[in-house]
């Protein structure tokens, strides 16, 4: 898919939110990697991109849900391993 023909509220999605959503899930997965000892089940990513904002940053990255979250002996490889599809998926449509 080519990124113009994702669209949010008549504008064109610009291809530095996306890398804005690239560099925040990195940091994410930098932060849960060294945090070991923790297993996140069922917690959701909450990917904010807010279109009429003219700062820097439009983009906003929150894990949430920690509900079931539990000590586990280990770091949670389930969890990184769907970060690091989204960032690589995400770099995909940055660089069409």
């Amino acid at each position: 898919m080519v990124i113009s023909q994702y669209k949010l509220i008549g504008k064109e999605v610009n291809k530095n939110v996306i890398k804005e959503f690239i560099v925040l899930l990195k940091e994410i997965y930098r932060v849960m990697k060294e945090v070991k000892g923790m297993k996140f089940t069922s917690s959701s990513l909450l990917m904010i991109y807010d279109a009429f904002k003219e700062s820097m940053q439009r983009a906003i990255v929150k894990l949430i849900d920690f509900e079931n979250a539990e000590e586990g002996e280990k770091e949670d490889s389930n969890a990184l391993e769907g970060i690091d599809n989204l960032c690589k998926t995400l770099e995909e449509l940055y660089s069409q």
